[in-house]
């Protein structure tokens, strides 16, 4: 689980670096458009990945806890 989390930690800091690089490149309109486009499908499937990661951390929890409250009534 934290593999992940340092995972989308580092595609955060990829989707910076390439804005950052995009502003930095002049290029025509059509190719700001298509650059804008790629980062925000970058940012939509990160956010997405992590809303995944925390869905599949508050399931791993819900089980932990289960498991415990059952050792700890048997």
């Amino acid at each position: 689980m934290l593999r992940s989390f340092y995972f989308f930690q580092r595609v955060e800091r990829l989707e910076y670096e390439t804005r950052r690089l995009a502003s930095l490149i002049a290029g025509g309109p059509g190719e700001a458009v298509a650059r804008k486009m790629i980062v925000t499908e970058v940012a939509e499937l990160r956010r997405g990945g992590e809303m995944m990661s925390y869905i599949d951390l508050l399931f791993l929890t819900l089980i932990i806890l289960l498991c415990v409250s059952k050792i700890v009534i048997s």
